[in-house]
């Protein structure tokens, strides 16, 4: 008998892909309060298209709303 398995590879995860656009070794001390670094949007559209591809829960979602959640 043959076992198969499936294996579901996802890409790398928003925060770390914020924290490599904004050159930003690490994320701010104090969340909310105090900004650790400073993104384009042209780099939260790029993230956003990425996510939007590899994730397919956000298949249905519009671009700008993925967009708008993890730009805050």
């Amino acid at each position: 008998m043959k076992k198969t398995y499936k294996i579901d590879v996802q890409g790398p995860p928003t925060t770390w892909m914020i924290k490599k656009a904004s050159r930003c070794p690490k994320g701010s001390p104090s969340p909310y309060f105090k900004s650790a670094g400073v993104i384009a949007i042209t780099s939260i559209y790029e993230i956003a298209k990425v996510k939007k591809e590899l994730d397919p829960a956000l298949k249905d979602i519009p671009l700008q709303n993925v967009c708008s959640a993890f730009s805050i």
